[in-house]
């Protein structure tokens, strides 16, 4: 079966319930005290009690309000004043509220209405009011409606516009949480007329907020932004932090489902600033889900995981179970996209069990990501049942953003388990209702689940049309951030996509020559593959510019040199694509896909190779010559005639292919690895490589003299010592002209430095790396170990990224400065790449955790081949062929761990320096010292041969 590549909108489970209860927590927790009915009996002294007891309250100093009114309600008992003991009731219910106890805040609003007299409507309405939130705060949405229920007749026969206008907002509250997003507009609207007549700028806000909400499931999106606006403005003006953190909040949703997901984190991040700050609010723990939400979709699922088991902990302590199940199901999303689905499944049950607490959407929302991981556990029909019986139930009333939703995952199970006319009817009703409403994400996931449908019925005219549509809108769509971290993502989440469209291409029309099907799957190709490095490259807000994609002609005209062979991989479940091109041949190899187990044998030969023996000059080199042999049969038998006649390969990898250095295969031509043969070079891709020989963006050559700047750490700190490197930089400072060393000291982006990089050819950095595999981005190179552990001391890939560098080549002799977090689509994110994007047009990099002195003697033996005038790739080829034939290092650990990323062509002026005095004595010394060896050999060598000639001499007789 055919796995399920995403969720549709995750964000419809973000805003279901999460958005509408929480926006009843801040409407009844917000501007409260005003509303408390006032008692006749109060004495001064006692109003002033009451006054600093809210004061508390609101500045979330529980404690201390429950103190002072403990004190006053021992005079109230004492006195028999039921009026005044009810008062403090209701005030212990606010604080308790304020402290985020609803447990207590319910017990005490239920005591003091049964302390109230009957007479006292005013008190009892405020305690109805108290006891509502607190039920609505834990969840219970059956028993608020009914206390709404019970307190609105009360305020329109008093005539209590206000508490009228709190009872129509709850209801309208409970409609929004069965679906009824209709039936609760006439309510706000009621309740917007009084608070406005009633000049209460407070409740207007909160009002037009919740207007928002039900304006959204009616499906009037644009009248919702202008809602939402209003409220940011008003409460600007009104210095209203509550109504402002949630207009951000409210509008970064909308940001989410239709726009730019990197602003709608911005907005959540925001919200949460404010509300994390105000004690006891659920909206703080609401907003901590909508950032781990963000998480997940970057891809950081631990600190996600991290963020969310927080919230799923003190939402439970403080009874706040809607944000609970809220946290939970988002919790098994982050398991399903880390692979385990049991756990995944088993925590979307959890949130299922909290029965009352989800609103329906929510609960549809719950049951879909159950559906997911039931799916990827191979129980596909019991998903499908489940989502048919969740759509008896609720699909009639379910808002426009969840149904094409539950259309879309429902249609693609039945598809994937031979229900196609019932599975691509309802994939056509969620493309359907995804225009509409603006879903773009889940109607490009149907668009991709209706093609593949139709392969599967054997219409690929239909398949082609529809999966071109939807790589179009996926263009679009990733074009809005201007955030390259969350178009990075965009294009990983469209795998399925092009694992769907380039294969067709390949196959489809059959009446078109092969040699242009393959152009136009390598084309389609290139305008998948490392798209947002392209964009990094180019320099800033390149989306809003054209994009030429490159094409398959280009490259051959154009970008390879004679003698190259370029190999372009794309791994799909299925079939593993190889593009093998040369200046004037394009031919593809089908090789299996990852259902075959193609990632495990590569992971297999990474850490083969990538071992350090146990001692140096030791290992197992004859079981690694077999594995190399049986690899270099499977990968590079079918374009051998290719290989043999290229010099230089470049290898574009994809996916798990990013673990495998190529050159450390046999091709079976009895030279051992291919890197004894041919020179061998990784490239993202081959629009990278167009953009590295296109002259148009190249960057200016550097200012000043400087050849070479060797970057060290600053001495200090904690780290391991790299002596290896010290002793590096010591003879490249010895050995050539122009070579400048410096430790950038406590800040790693100084301007010194910035004149510095803008000064050399050569980048040698010799220092520790660190990478971050959720974070690529924020990986980083050391540059001051004393410092503190902030991004101080570290120089990180993303602000490398940003610079604009005229080096020609960027050496980081450093451990694993070439490895990162690999994305489908966009292949390594890290160190390596964000020197490309810098414009530095190669870069040596290490691909495991090198060993330091091997290393140094590599380097020495890299430099001297550059100085020697041989290109990059050359260069570093011969060093790590001289390794390779000493038995000490003969091992690939020691000698495979580094290669070139980008351009091979490169050269360096890199002169040798003539030698200084003290050198040259020593020189001299060493000469005589061997010529006087020489003549002394000599010497003794002439005296033994005449005592030979003359015999031994006869006695004297």
């Amino acid at each position: 079966m055919q796995p399920i590549s995403a969720e549709p909108d995750r964000a419809t489970r973000a805003w279901g319930a999460r958005g509408v209860i929480a926006l009843v927590a801040v409407l009844l927790l917000a501007g409260t005290v005003r509303a408390q009915p006032s008692s006749p009996s109060l004495s001064a002294a006692d109003s002033a009690v009451f006054a600093r007891a809210d004061f508390l309250s609101l500045a979330g100093r529980s404690a201390a309000a429950l103190d002072l009114l403990d004190s006053l309600r021992v005079a109230a008992v004492r006195r028999q004043d039921r009026s005044l003991e009810a008062r403090i009731l209701s005030a212990r219910s606010v604080a308790y509220f304020f402290n985020g106890r609803m447990r207590e805040a319910e017990a005490a609003a239920r005591a003091a209405l049964a302390v109230a007299a009957p007479t006292d409507t005013l008190r009892r309405m405020a305690s109805l009011r108290w006891l509502a939130a607190s039920l609505s705060e834990q969840g219970r949405v059956l028993e608020m409606r009914d206390v709404w229920a019970r307190l609105l007749p009360m305020a329109v026969a008093k005539r209590d516009r206000r508490h009228e206008g709190f009872a129509q907002l709850g209801l309208a509250f409970y409609s929004m949480h069965e679906g009824r997003g209709r039936d609760a507009l006439p309510r706000q609207l009621r309740a917007l007329e009084i608070f406005r007549s009633l000049g209460d700028g407070f409740w207007t806000r909160w009002t037009l907020t919740a207007l928002g909400r039900a304006l959204g499931a009616t499906g009037d999106v644009a009248a919702q932004r202008r809602c939402w606006q209003e409220v940011a403005e008003l409460a600007a003006a009104a210095g209203d932090s509550g109504a402002l953190g949630d207009a951000w909040n409210n509008l970064a949703s909308l940001e989410w489902l239709q726009g730019d997901p990197a602003a709608a984190e911005q907005g959540f991040r925001r919200a949460f600033e404010i509300r994390r700050a105000q004690v006891g609010r659920r909206d703080a723990l609401t907003a901590a889900v909508n950032i781990a939400l963000c998480d997940a979709d970057l891809g950081r699922f631990r600190e996600g995981a991290t963020r969310l088991e927080s919230v799923i902990q003190e939402s439970a302590e403080r009874g706040f179970l809607e944000v609970r199940a809220n946290a939970l199901s988002e919790l098994a999303g982050i398991r399903r996209q880390e692979g385990r689905v049991e756990e995944a499944i088993a925590l979307q049950r959890q949130a299922l069990a909290l029965n009352g607490t989800l609103d329906f959407n929510s609960e549809i929302d719950v049951l879909t990501g159950l559906a997911f991981a039931l799916a990827d556990a191979g129980r596909g029909t019991e998903a499908i049942a489940l989502l048919s019986d969740a759509r008896r139930r609720f699909g009639h009333r379910a808002s426009p953003g969840v149904v094409p939703a539950l259309d879309y995952v429902e249609g693609n199970l039945r598809v994937q388990n031979g229900d196609a006319v019932a599975g691509m009817r309802l994939l056509r009703s969620s493309i359907a209702g995804t225009a509409r409403f603006g879903r773009w994400r889940t109607r490009m996931e149907a668009l991709t689940a209706l093609g593949i449908a139709y392969i599967a019925v054997q219409e690929p005219d239909s398949a082609i049309a529809l999966l071109e549509f939807a790589a179009s809108l996926w263009a679009e769509a990733r074009g809005v951030s201007r955030d390259p971290e969350w178009r990075e993502q965009e294009g990983a989440k469209r795998r399925r996509l092009f694992a769907s469209l380039i294969p067709l291409r390949l196959d489809w029309p059959v009446e078109v020559p092969a040699d242009r099907r393959v152009a136009a799957a390598f084309n389609d190709l290139q305008r998948y593959k490392a798209r947002t490095l392209r964009e990094r490259m180019r320099g800033p807000a390149p989306q809003a510019e054209p994009f030429e994609e490159t094409t398959l002609d280009q490259i051959q005209q154009r970008v390879l040199r004679p003698g190259e062979l370029l190999l372009e991989t794309f791994v799909t479940p299925e079939t593993t694509l190889v593009f093998a091109i040369t200046r004037d041949s394009a031919r593809v190899v089908r090789l299996p896909g990852t259902r075959l187990g193609i990632g495990a044998r590569l992971r297999a030969w990474h850490r083969l190779i990538s071992a350090r023996p146990a001692r140096a000059g030791v290992g197992d080199l004859t079981g690694l010559d077999s594995s190399a042999a049986q690899l270099g049969r499977f990968w590079l038998t079918p374009f051998d005639d290719l290989l043999r006649a290229s010099r230089c390969v470049l290898f574009a990898p994809d996916g798990e292919l990013n673990l495998l250095p190529l050159g450390t295969l046999d091709p079976g031509w009895g030279t051992g690895p291919l890197l004894a043969a041919r020179e061998v070079v990784a490239i993202p891709s081959a629009g990278v490589l167009a953009l590295l020989r296109d002259p148009a963006v190249r960057h200016s050559s550097p200012r000043g003299r400087s050849a070479l700047l060797a970057l060290t750490p600053a001495s200090g700190g904690s780290d391991r010592p790299m002596s290896g490197a010290a002793s590096e930089v010591r003879w490249l400072r010895r050995t050539f002209v122009g070579v400048a060393s410096r430790s950038p000291g406590a800040s790693a982006t100084d301007s010194s430095l910035g004149i510095a990089l803008a000064q050399c050819q050569i980048l040698h950095v010799a220092t520790h790396a660190r990478l971050d595999d959720e974070r690529p981005w924020l990986s980083g190179l050391l540059v001051d170990p004393a410092g503190s552990e902030d991004r101080t001391r570290w120089l990180r890939a993303t602000e490398v990224a940003r610079l604009r560098l005229p080096a020609r080549l960027a050496v980081l002799s450093a451990c694993e400065s070439g490895r990162g977090r690999v994305l489908s689509g966009e292949g390594v994110q890290g160190l390596a790449t964000a020197f490309l994007s810098a414009g530095v047009p190669a870069v040596v990099a290490s691909l495991w955790k090198v060993e330091d002195r091997a290393t140094e003697s590599l380097m020495r033996g890299f430099y001297r081949r550059l100085a020697a005038g041989e290109t990059v790739a050359k260069a570093l080829r011969g060093a790590q062929l001289d390794l390779k034939r000493d038995r000490r290092t003969a091992h690939p650990f020691f000698w495979a761990g580094f290669v070139v990323v980008g351009e091979p062509t490169v050269q360096a002026e890199l002169h040798r320096k003539p030698l200084d005095p003290p050198t040259f004595a020593v020189v001299i010394g060493l000469v005589i010292a061997i010529v006087l060896a020489i003549l002394g050999y000599r010497r003794r060598q002439t005296r033994m041969a005449h005592v030979t000639q003359s015999g031994p001499m006869s006695p004297i007789s």
